[in-house]
């Protein structure tokens, strides 16, 4: 697809995240030492972090629009 196909029109593009889609859904690394180990290499991922950008994007989104 072309990157014009993938935003939905009127809304924001938060940013791309810089990592392996694995690391970000699954905390294998954290889960499980043995398997992180031997079959995902750089599963770290700040997950907490993500969340955290990602909420106060919405609450600034929303103070400025009144809301």
């Amino acid at each position: 697809m072309l990157f014009y196909d993938q935003v939905i029109p009127g809304s924001s593009l938060v940013g791309y995240i810089n990592a392996d889609h694995w690391a970000i859904v699954l905390p294998i690394a954290r889960k499980h030492d043995t398997i992180g180990a031997l079959f995902v290499t750089e599963n770290a991922y700040p997950r907490e972090a993500l969340l955290e950008a990602l909420l106060r994007f919405v609450e600034e989104d929303l103070d400025a629009r009144g809301r």
